[in-house]
């Protein structure tokens, strides 16, 4: 079975809502330092020695609109991805199914011909008449259970379909 590839476009709003909720949620003082080493500038969160200069962040606690907004936003992008996660499960039920009524049409046919060949290399017996009977009544068991296969797929495809309808595509 194939895996469903990471949703990029989906994940990330989602991480970056998450991460926003995690910085509410945790008052802290935020700090950074600047450092320099051999000439690099580089930045730390703790002191990096004589020469690091402890650096000003302005970090004001969010509103709770703000909290709530994002909590919203992640909300609504877990729905969003479950809404594409059910679509695309959808799509497969709905190809598993008809590759189904393809392969039991084939099945039928395939069966039904090899019954009028056995039908056809029977002529000039001398019970042709009561072979023939047989072999008619057995094309005509295979056609009708394989009708009552084929319509029960389709009835399923059919409602797959309209879930799909309902659903909405991706």
């Amino acid at each position: 079975m194939k895996r469903i590839q990471p949703f990029v476009g989906l994940t990330l709003p989602l991480c970056l809502s998450c991460l926003l909720v995690q910085a509410v949620a945790e008052e802290r003082q935020l700090e950074a330092y600047e450092c320099e080493q051999d000439g690099v500038p580089s930045f730390s969160d703790s002191p990096c020695g004589p020469d690091g200069q402890r650096l000003g962040l302005d970090y004001e606690q969010p509103s709770a609109a703000s909290v709530d907004s994002a909590r919203r936003a992640v909300d609504e992008t877990e729905a969003q991805t479950d809404r594409y996660l059910r679509q695309i499960e959808l799509q497969r039920e709905i190809a598993r199914s008809e590759g189904r009524i393809s392969d039991l049409r084939k099945e039928r046919d395939a069966k039904l011909r090899q019954l009028r060949a056995s039908l056809n290399n029977a002529e000039g017996r001398t019970t042709q008449s009561i072979w023939d009977t047989g072999v008619r009544e057995q094309m005509a068991e295979v056609a009708a259970r394989y009708a009552s296969d084929i319509e029960a797929e389709q009835i399923r495809l059919e409602r797959l379909l309209q879930r799909e309808v309902e659903l909405g595509r991706p």
